[in-house]
């Protein structure tokens, strides 16, 4: 006996893209303006079909993000049809395309002030740097600015730009997103003034100088105008000589420091040598500076240069019996 399978069954087991699709008519504009920050097919073109399930699902199709406002996109039917294809396999070859065969899209807005933001920017600045410093002071630079947007719900978000130190003039990101997508960052800079207490030379100092607490003294000083992070107390110049000369009531910064080696340029050496049972010492010169562990190069009397292993304060090992 046969059994036939009845044709909704039969229609049931068909892929959608074999079952026969209305006929789609797409009429494409030749222009558009818009102010959405996407663009649906129902905004470029007319759509007729006899399926209106079909019909409702196409003309919700999202063909192209919306240029920024004042510029303009163009989109052809095939790129349009390509973003349609894959929504529907198969429309493409089925299609009837009338009206143009390209779609200028121009994006239109509403204007914002930005002024009205700018405390919002401030005071997330204030929020980073609040709590390091003794006085601050910010104010806002640069002219007023205006800002075209599409419609939609606005969010400005603001977002400090990251800095190892606080500078004279500082950069405050505004983030703004429209129905929860980024149009758009804008950049606010504002002068800040920022005082801390800081250590200041009470002489004028040449070069290599070691240095202690007597060489320095606290004021109060605009931390943003510095090139580097200052001193902050004087327990801090304790072992340390200049990298470069100062001169009376200059700031002094870390970059002005370098710890004092165990061994400077100029210093005497006692330097020893051991051979077998035999061990020497001698004093010489050294003609570099020297840390712990380091090579460097030593004259004795006589002007006989060799080189000598650093081991402590003016102390070194030579590798055999001295010249």
């Amino acid at each position: 006996m046969k059994h036939y399978l009845p044709i909704f069954g039969l229609l049931a087991i068909l892929p959608v893209s074999s079952l026969a699709l209305s006929p789609v008519e797409i009429v494409l504009r030749d222009e558009v303006v818009t102010d959405k920050t996407m663009v649906m097919l129902r905004d470029v073109a007319e759509l007729h079909s006899g399926d209106e399930g079909i019909r409702s699902r196409l003309l919700d199709v999202t063909v192209a993000r919306a240029p920024r406002v004042g510029r303009r996109l163009l989109l052809t039917k095939h790129s349009i049809g390509s973003l349609l294809e894959r929504e529907v396999p198969g429309l493409f070859a089925r299609s009837t395309w009338k009206g143009s065969s390209k779609v200028l899209i121009r994006a239109v807005g509403r204007r914002i002030d930005l002024e009205s933001y700018r405390s919002l920017a401030k005071s997330a600045l204030q929020e980073e740097l609040a709590g390091d410093y003794g006085q601050l002071f910010i104010e806002s630079v640069g002219s007023e600015q205006t800002l075209s947007l599409p419609s939609g719900q606005i969010e400005v978000i603001p977002r400090v730009s990251q800095t190892n130190r606080i500078r004279k003039r500082m950069l405050v990101w505004l983030d703004i997103d429209v129905d929860s997508h980024r149009y758009t960052s804008i950049p606010l800079w504002f002068r800040v003034d920022a005082f801390q207490d800081a250590v200041v030379a009470t002489r004028d100092l040449p070069e290599r100088s070691p240095l202690g607490k007597a060489h320095g003294t606290i004021h109060r000083v605009d931390v943003a105008a510095l090139s580097d992070s200052p001193i902050r107390s004087l327990e801090r110049l304790d072992g340390q000589r200049l990298k470069r000369p100062v001169r009376v009531d200059q700031v002094l910064l870390e970059s002005d420091l370098e710890p004092i080696p165990a061994v400077e340029r100029g210093d005497e050496v006692l330097v020893t040598a051991k051979s077998g049972p035999v061990t020497i010492e001698a004093r010489v010169v050294a003609l570099e500076d020297g840390r712990s562990g380091d090579a460097i190069r030593v004259r004795r009397n006589g002007g006989i240069d060799y080189e000598v292993l650093v081991t402590g304060r003016k102390r070194a090992l030579a590798g055999g019996v001295m010249p």
